[in-house]
């Protein structure tokens, strides 16, 4: 299915992240805005019955055989996936309205609003209807008209998505050099979200509005940047895109490093970017396994990268920032210790964060060299074996 799948690869990724990370700012949002007045038990039980009721559903519907043989039967005559792209254009212009209202209600004071979480949990929703597109595609007029011409990105990558093995994978540098990069942009933002309260400095609105940003920033970082790499896919390779969020991650720690010279509040902007980071080297990662090592083995290797991540977030959350905190926190007159106030701690702990975007910066430019020389490789071959 690698044809069918590769074409629609950038924007799948995009919806799957963003609505993944997006899931705790959506519940926080509907719990608040819908049903203030229940419990929190009361809250999560609903949602386990829902979850359960709909996985129910969904295993009824992929077990019918008949199903199974039909979709994927017309899936494979739907011209190299390139109708797979265009209904997944109407998943993506959902999840940018979604992404729109939940930023217009962050900066409008809150995700607390009965409203703002109703159009959200409708706009959720509305995901379902549009797979009903593809009832109308089924016929091979309608495909022909819907699909047109193939472009030449859409040529191009018809030749990528091939299949390889761990081994095969193991021994190029870019996906060791990527994996590190996940490792890094992972750790240091899950620092924000695991300390949010210390990192406020012990206050509780600030820890709130931190763990607030992180939520929000980092469904906009996926949503930012699959949309760009499936609009300008001809363009943009997902390698680039984790130069650009590693420059984007970079330059927030700065402001941290300097607070007094920000003009914004210098931790909520070191969060932001850090967060929009993080949910855009995951679109950029899914994206960039499933061109450059295929489907068969995607599990292995994406999760290898994943699990980079997992690491990063033991050493920076578990061992780098209780060091940090150990050394420089100070004792209130209860006995509990906490940050008083921005200082030495700071800049030495976001200065170890500056540092560790640049090395990945440095991986990540040699590993989009690697990848752009090895692509025109691949269309040399594949130019004079037809001719």
């Amino acid at each position: 299915m690698n044809l069918q799948t590769i074409q629609a690869s950038h924007t799948i990724s995009t919806c799957l992240f963003a609505y993944y990370m997006g899931a705790d700012a959506l519940i926080v949002s509907v719990k608040a805005g819908l049903y203030p007045d229940t419990t929190f038990t009361d809250f999560t039980f609903g949602l386990a019955i829902a979850a359960f009721l709909l996985t129910l559903l969904n295993g009824i519907v992929i077990t019918d055989v008949e199903d199974i043989e039909g979709f994927f039967g017309k899936a494979i005559a739907l011209s190299k996936g390139i109708v797979y792209k265009k209904i997944n254009f109407g998943h993506l212009a959902i999840l940018c309205t979604y992404t729109i209202i939940l930023n217009v209600s962050y900066f409008a004071g809150g995700l607390n609003d009965k409203k703002s979480a109703m159009v959200l949990l409708g706009l959720v929703v509305a995901n379902l209807l549009v797979p009903i597109a593809l009832i109308f595609l089924s016929n091979p007029e309608t495909i022909k008209r819907v699909v047109g011409e193939p472009s030449e990105i859409e040529k191009k990558l018809a030749n990528k998505g091939v299949d390889k093995d761990f081994s095969q994978a193991a021994i190029r540098i870019d996906f060791w050099y990527m994996s590190i990069c996940a490792m890094n942009i992972i750790g240091i933002s899950r620092v924000f979200d695991e300390n949010a309260f210390d990192l406020g400095l012990h206050n509780e609105e600030q820890g709130e509005l931190i763990e607030q940003t992180y939520g929000v920033f980092e469904v906009i970082g996926a949503t930012v940047v699959g949309t760009i790499l499936t609009l300008f896919r001809a363009k943009v390779r997902p390698s680039l895109c984790v130069i650009f969020v590693l420059i984007i991650g970079g330059l927030g720690q700065v402001a941290m490093v300097y607070p007094n010279s920000s003009p914004v509040d210098p931790m909520i902007l070191a969060v932001a970017s850090a967060a929009f980071a993080e949910g855009g080297i995951l679109v950029s990662l899914a994206s960039f396994c499933h061109e450059e090592y295929g489907t068969e083995n995607f599990g292995i290797l994406f999760g290898t990268m994943l699990t980079f991540g997992a690491a990063g977030l033991y050493a920076y959350d578990a061992i780098f920032f209780p060091n940090i905190f150990e050394w420089f926190a100070e004792e209130n007159g209860v006995g509990v210790k906490h940050f008083k106030s921005y200082g030495k701690w700071n800049e030495m702990m976001f200065s170890w964060f500056v540092g560790g975007y640049v090395i990945c910066f440095f991986l990540a430019v040699i590993s989009h060299i690697s990848v752009k020389r090895r692509d025109r490789r691949d269309s040399m071959k594949l130019a004079m074996s037809k001719f």
